[in-house]
């Protein structure tokens, strides 16, 4: 696995991360710059999670972590995929995570459920994708569904 850089911090110092457990979790290092001295932090997701993006604000004071999670659940109400003659339903969580350079979660920005068109069987349409922060500090953008969002963090 490679380090990957996110930036500089508020705090004079490079963030890096790199991911763990095939994604579950993403390790943060902090490396110093005046002092060269590396300390690293963890995000840790459940099983059913992986870690898809991590996006440094413009001051480098915060994240947005964008966590997938797949979703099956058996479904005898309605039509969904038949594996093994039973109906089972899946689908995509995508949640937009707040987190301290530290690695400690400050709140839960939003979620997105991807469910697949199951009157022809295509598959889970991509979750928010580009995410990126705007200069303000206080606002992010992403693509979802062929469209241009702006929400606020706060």
């Amino acid at each position: 696995e490679h380090t990957v850089p996110l930036g500089v911090t508020n705090h004079n110092a490079i963030l890096s991360f790199r991911y763990g457990d095939r994604g579950k979790s993403a390790l943060l290092y902090h490396t110093d710059l005046n002092t060269n001295k590396t300390e690293m932090a963890s995000i840790q997701t459940d099983y059913e999670s992986a870690i898809h993006s991590l996006i440094l604000s413009p001051k480098g004071d915060r994240l947005i972590v964008a966590i997938d999670t797949e979703i099956i659940e058996y479904n005898f109400e309605s039509l969904s995929i038949i594996i093994m003659g039973k109906k089972l339903a899946y689908s995509n969580r995508t949640d937009l995570w707040l987190y301290r350079t530290d690695g400690t979660a400050i709140k839960k920005i939003g979620s997105e459920i991807q469910s697949p068109d199951l009157s022809t069987f295509n598959s889970l349409p991509h979750p928010p994708r580009f995410i990126a922060w705007l200069p303000d500090n206080r606002h992010f953008s992403f693509s979802y569904n062929n469209h241009m969002w702006v929400c606020p963090v706060e």
